[in-house]
């Protein structure tokens, strides 16, 4: 599960809503973004609460990107 989450095309987008609506930098984004793509491998296949108020900002940086 996690190497087709690490495989999704879409990562520099969900980077760019993060940077844009969180002020996330691009060195913090890459530093996040493995623990990020972790978590949604956990919670894919097991119900977990939330890790970070960063990760956090990476999630909804995610929902921000995959809407229409």
């Amino acid at each position: 599960m996690l190497q087709r989450i690490q495989c999704w095309d879409h990562w520099k987008e969900v980077g760019r809503v993060a940077q844009k609506e969180y002020g996330v930098s691009e060195e913090d984004y890459q530093r996040l973004l493995p623990e990020y793509q972790k978590f949604l491998a956990l919670i894919a296949n097991y119900r977990v609460g939330m890790l970070s108020k960063d990760i956090d900002r990476l999630w909804h940086a995610h929902i921000l990107r995959a809407s229409p």
